[in-house]
């Protein structure tokens, strides 16, 4: 049985995130993995997707965008290299493989059971992603057993679905932009999207250089809808912080 002061599940880039502000505070802990750093972004992603928001706007805590393309726009490969790279930096502990079975709190702490070993901490960090898993309309269940469906996550590329056409559920990032690359393979491509949420995907449908799609867990650049992604000015760089008190 290990014994630490905190748990952080999931070694993503919130995971990490906080694995950081935790070491810069000396605070003991553990991030359990259950795959590779980043995993989502090694398996959960298209070939093609892209972060949403500029390089600038991705620095994590301690970090300082120091880059040749602030305004550019990572692809996911990129991002999670990155992610290895940010835990090398400070020496984040992290567990890989150690998918985790069984959270449960014992007395005054919490135990958590891995493939690998059971930990026993004062505090647990859930920070597995608030989407990581899709959500299927029911009318999905009652559609012809030839009909293939698939959700973003199962997605490669166009060549990886059947011949024919396409219908695209749904309209915000991820739609609109699978829908675009989709079309631009020369698929006939449908959108279905409730009324409600036309002038949300208009406000969406930008060409993908200009506006790229994040996976479950990412962040969306503030400001307006349908307004440029800006820079602070006098070339200041976005850079994150850990606030708290030692104890």
């Amino acid at each position: 049985m290990h014994i630490t002061d905190t748990i952080v599940i999931g070694a993503g880039q919130a995971g990490l995130a906080v694995s950081r502000c935790l070491t810069d505070h000396g605070r003991d802990h553990v991030v359990l993995e259950r795959g590779r750093i980043g995993q989502r972004w090694r398996s959960d992603t298209w070939d093609s997707l892209h972060l949403l928001t500029p390089n600038w706007m991705n620095t994590l805590p301690g970090e300082t965008y120091r880059g040749a393309d602030p305004d550019g726009f990572s692809s996911a490969a990129a991002f999670n290299s990155h992610l290895t790279s940010y835990a090398e930096s400070f020496g984040a502990p992290v567990e890989e493989h150690s998918g985790v079975h069984l959270l449960r709190k014992r007395h005054d702490q919490f135990e958590v059971v891995t493939g690998r070993a059971a930990w026993v901490a004062n505090n647990v960090i859930i920070a597995t992603g608030w989407c990581d898993r899709p959500a299927m309309p029911a009318a999905a269940r009652a559609l012809p057993a030839d009909v293939y469906q698939v959700v973003p996550s199962g997605y490669g590329n166009p060549g990886s679905l059947p011949d024919g056409g396409v219908l695209v559920v749904g309209a915000s990032a991820t739609g609109v932009q699978l829908a675009d690359e989709l079309r631009a393979a020369g698929r006939d491509v449908t959108i279905a999207v409730a009324a409600r949420a036309i002038g949300s995907a208009r406000r969406q449908a930008r060409p993908p250089a200009a506006r790229p799609h994040h996976p479950a867990g990412g962040r969306r650049p503030s400001g307006r809808p349908g307004t440029r992604d800006q820079r602070p000015s006098g070339g200041a760089r976005h850079r994150p912080a850990c606030h708290g008190r030692r104890r």
